[in-house]
């Protein structure tokens, strides 16, 4: 049986578009869950109300990435305050206010020549820092207690990472900065704002 030349630029003409259909294949991206915290308790504060205030207003562009992160560090702080904070005073409030927020990500040197080929090498740095504090004012807006809390983490990935493997690192860096947020503020507030504390 033979095959004509139609035939054959047929076939290499579909094959091409199964190939490129392949490599426009839209990478699938996870689903994440949503990241609570009413779980370690409820803080009573001894205010009116609580508000809080994002003061951090990210660049939007690398080397920041934390608008990119399957969890927005400024949404989860946000969280953290609806679950853990309850106003339970007649007067006065508790102003959260959130410093920063940024996730930077750094791209890693890698070796080249023969050896890097064979090699796979941490490509990716994201460094994480979250910075947020409480002022507790009275009916006359004057602040009469302040607690301040802080965290950092970093994560590396592989310089071949996929985008899903990416977004995983950030999801869980975030996770785990602010599990620290929630320990040191939780800290924090007890020991400078105790007597606020009900």
């Amino acid at each position: 049986m033979t095959m004509t030349l139609s035939s054959l630029a047929r076939g290499a003409i579909a094959a091409g578009l199964l190939a490129v259909a392949a490599c426009s294949t839209p990478q699938q991206s996870q689903t994440y869950p949503e990241l609570t915290y009413g779980h370690n308790g409820v803080i009573n504060l001894d205010v009116a109300r609580i508000e809080f205030t994002n003061a951090y207003q990210p660049p939007l562009r690398p080397p920041n990435v934390e608008h990119t992160a399957p969890a927005n560090p400024s949404v989860v702080m946000e969280r953290w305050v609806r679950d853990r904070l309850r106003a339970t005073g007649v007067t006065g409030e508790a102003r959260v206010v959130l410093r920063d927020a940024k996730i930077i990500e750094t791209r890693l040197a890698v070796q080249g020549g023969l050896r890097g080929a064979f090699t796979t090498e941490q490509g990716y740095r994201y460094d994480a820092n979250i910075e947020v504090e409480i002022q507790l004012r009275d009916a006359g807006n004057v602040q009469r207690g302040f607690a301040k809390a802080q965290a950092s983490r970093s994560r590396t990935v592989a310089e071949d990472a996929t985008l899903a493997q990416k977004e995983k690192v950030l999801f869980d860096l975030v996770e785990a900065t602010m599990t620290e947020i929630n320990t040191e503020f939780e800290k924090q507030i007890r020991q400078y704002l105790g007597r606020y504390v009900r």
